[in-house]
């Protein structure tokens, strides 16, 4: 309060008291109201679908076919600014994690698809995650966000978006569900051209309109009672547990069961000296029991499930399937209590993993017992009940990625942990673990663990990895890549990316597997990470004739040059431009697709020139720039006369300060090529071609770059001879 009075002071140099608001503690008869916070000046409020926010009062309701007001669209006439709001049904988060849609990131990217659906070259200048940073209701809820900023310059859609994304998650009074939102600022860039908007007010004004979203009610009432019940009966996912124990101080009734069963692990690891922190005993879990097995905790826990109304004595089907769900709910919980959930970093399941094969026979035997149950490997058939079962054997069944299910978490962090390959290492020959790795790829699991798949891959494809291993992993791998989302599409184009630089026998797997259309489709998507590692897969892909001629016959080239089009100006995507530069010599090494290129209704010259004129010297993307044009320019003296004009006086002059042998190498090559052409070595010796020659051959100890010299000196020699032109 000092400080705000302070500051009121110095800016309008008078004193004034902070506001101040009396209540009684108790009112009878009457439910307290808390005061609302009130429009800033100039603002107002606008209520829709339960929820509040703040518009400039210069923002009018817009009308639809069906309703004149409160259609949560808004227009501000004077600026050109229109804003929807987009309020979705809350959703359970157990559906969440079915549909896809676990985090804020999966609902932006669906949006950035659909908001860029009309959109052919446009610009995503902001796509990251977004911070809320009030609570004017008080509510308990969690919120998290995304904002997108995306622009447009096509003559029947020349607008800029700004978007921000919010979801309100653990919403009372059952804490169990999750609602998406979405706040739309929309401005035509004539407006902004004509000074009425800039984009930072777009900006600034939708963030603002995203800080002060709220609830209309302030007053968040929650079933602790029924919070309780589901949370006993271990009816939250990890994330549930979490927020649950951190924000509302809540615990299932087994969480003391759970100490004694994470407490008897790091008991086992202390015995075998592998603890690396043994001050968890005595510290974080002094005073909790310990027993010689952990499982038996866990049987422990199982029978609790009596309390709940499971009859261990009816045998009915629903009464089977409640135990079995009840059993795979309390393997659920143990994971999480063991991965962190009650100590936090100092312990994780990881730690157990490496413990594995480190300790001694009955020590290593328990453990694995622990982790198998765990993982939960069981049938989807919920009438069976969970049996141990070895991952190694249930993989060899055809129908082990449609007939079993485990708990993804753990599979994931034993993945990245190497346990699994540990338990595939005796038998690796059959390609056990490959196939593991394939199976999982295709199968409904979550989206962590494909993407813990692709990173192994990656991490693998540096290390010598059997040929056996790479064609069962590499068909796989594309499957993902055709029908996962734009992230895992990214990952599995990355991990191919790895797989077949330098390796003919992974190329070949690809191709046959359909990587070309694929890739073609890829290059369709509107997502900027999705296009770049597509394009190094297809530069992979492009260096053999046969290849080349499978990936144009999927409809490459035409794609590649709107590709081209549409991102030539955009510099601060050099390493997208870099790639396609590259994709584009390359598909010059054929004469049909050389000349479909630098055919006259494709603008790919003029795109490559102006990359050529707006890139720095020592960039790889300049390089690669001028070996798109020097291929290009084989065979058509047009387009050497169009390169020379435009290139050879900054290109000399670029060599001589460029410290890059390749920016170097492409250079040479170029002006090699342009000099069969006759004018153009007029042009080189004017720009003292000479000089640069001279310089460079003293500079470069390259025996490559030397020859090149010395051809170039011949060549410009013999077109620029007196007689040459007689």
């Amino acid at each position: 309060m000092v400080a705000w009075q302070t500051d009121y002071m110095f800016r309008f140099g008078k004193v004034c008291v902070f506001p101040r608001f009396k209540h009684p503690l108790m009112e009878e008869g009457r439910q307290q109201e808390l005061p609302r916070v009130k429009p800033f000046e100039g603002y107002k409020e606008v209520r829709y679908e339960g929820y509040s926010l703040f518009l400039k009062q210069s923002f009018m309701d817009r009308a639809n076919a069906v309703s004149a007001k409160d259609t949560g669209m808004y227009l501000d006439s004077e600026r050109g600014i229109y804003v929807s709001l987009h309020v979705h049904d809350p959703l359970p988060l157990y559906h969440l994690e079915e549909i896809q849609r676990d985090h804020i990131r999966w609902v932006a990217m669906e949006y950035k698809q659909a908001l860029t659906e009309n959109m052919k070259h446009f610009f995503v200048v902001k796509n990251n995650a977004y911070y809320k940073k009030m609570n004017l209701a008080d509510d308990i809820s969690t919120w998290m966000g995304w904002e997108l900023f995306l622009q447009c310059r096509e003559p029947h859609n020349d607008v800029s978006i700004f978007c921000v994304l919010l979801r309100r998650q653990h919403i009372p009074p059952l804490m169990d569900t999750a609602q998406d939102f979405a706040i739309v600022f929309r401005v035509d860039n004539s407006n902004i051209r004509d000074g009425f908007v800039q984009d930072e007010d777009l900006v600034n004004e939708c963030r603002l309109a995203a800080d002060l979203f709220a609830t209309l009610t302030q007053e968040h009432v929650w079933y602790r009672d029924m919070v309780e019940a589901k949370l006993n009966a271990l009816l939250f996912n990890e994330e549930g547990f979490q927020w649950l124990s951190t924000r509302l101080k809540l615990q299932p009734s087994v969480a003391d069961k759970a100490r004694v069963f994470l407490k008897s692990i790091l008991k086992i690891m202390e015995n075998e000296n592998v603890l690396t922190t043994p001050e968890l005993l005595t510290v974080d879990l002094d005073g909790v029991p310990v027993v010689s097995d952990p499982l038996v905790v866990k049987d422990d826990i199982v029978r609790s499930g009596e309390e709940l109304g499971l009859d261990p004595h009816d045998e009915t089907e629903d009464m089977e399937i409640y135990r079995n769900e009840w059993v795979m709910r309390v393997a659920r919980y143990l994971a999480y209590a063991v991965d962190g959930g009650l100590l936090g970093g100092k312990f994780s399941l990881a730690d157990v993993c490496d413990s594995v094969g480190a300790v001694g026979t009955e020590a290593d035997k328990k453990l694995r017992q622990v982790l198998d149950f765990l993982l939960h490997l069981r049938p989807r058939d919920m009438l069976k009940p969970f049996y141990s079962t070895s991952l190694v054997k249930a993989v060899k069944e055809a129908t082990f990625g449609t007939d079993y299910c485990f708990n993804d978490s753990v599979l994931t962090v034993m993945l990245e942990s190497q346990y699994v390959q540990k338990l595939f290492h005796k038998s690796s020959a059959d390609g056990g673990y490959a196939n593991l790795l394939a199976v999982l790829l295709n199968s409904p699991c979550s989206s962590s663990l494909k993407a813990a798949i692709c990173r192994q891959v990656l991490h693998q494809s540096q290390q010598n990895v059997s040929q056996e291993y790479l064609s069962v992993i590499t068909p796989a791998l594309v499957g993902l890549m055709r029908t996962a989302t734009p992230l895992l599409a990214t990952y599995a184009t990355a991990a191919l990316t790895n797989l077949s630089a330098a390796n003919d026998a992974i190329k070949n797997v690809l191709i046959s597997s359909g990587a070309a259309q694929s890739c073609v489709e890829n290059l369709r998507s509107k997502e900027d990470d999705l296009i770049q590692y597509t394009l190094t897969l297809l530069v992979n892909l492009t260096k053999s004739v046969h290849h080349r001629a499978a990936c144009c016959a999927a409809g490459l080239i035409p794609i590649t040059i709107d590709i081209l089009t549409s991102t030539y100006n955009q510099m601060h995507k050099h390493k997208t431009l870099t790639h396609l530069s590259s994709l584009i010599g390359q598909l010059g090494n054929d004469e049909s697709s050389r000349v479909l290129l630098s055919k006259r209704g494709y603008p790919t010259i003029e795109c490559l020139l102006y990359m050529f004129q707006n890139s720095k010297p020592s960039a790889p993307l300049k390089g690669k720039v001028l070996f798109a044009l020097r291929q290009l320019c084989t065979n058509d003296w047009q387009t050497k006369q169009r390169v020379g004009k435009f290139v050879i006086k900054t290109l000399i002059a670029d060599l001589r300060e460029t410290t890059s042998s390749d920016f170097t190498l492409n250079g040479l090559y170029l002006l090699q090529t342009l000099a069969t052409y006759k004018e153009n070595c007029v042009e080189m010796n004017a720009a003292n071609i000479k000089e640069c020659l001279e310089y460079l051959s003293q500079a470069q100890s390259l025996d490559i770059v030397i020859e090149k010299i010395r051809d170039l000196n011949h060549r410009i020699n013999q077109q620029t001879r007196a007689e040459f032109y007689q």
